[in-house]
């Protein structure tokens, strides 16, 4: 997990995602938080130059 600032954002869901999301945080012993930022790193670690390019524009 990365540290440092965070940015917030509005993830708009129909009502039965929301509740499976909800059920699956409850199920895993996490927040619904930490079971999205999961879910979300491991799609983010299939594209693998991404990390480059990230570094790249954070010094432009």
């Amino acid at each position: 997990m990365q540290s440092g600032r965070r940015a917030a954002f509005t993830l708009r869901l129909d009502a039965d995602r929301h509740l499976k999301l909800r059920l699956a945080a409850t199920m895993q012993g996490v927040s619904a938080q930490v079971l999205v930022t999961d879910a979300l790193d491991r799609l983010l670690a299939e594209y693998d130059e991404l990390e480059v390019i990230a570094t790249h524009l954070k010094r432009h």
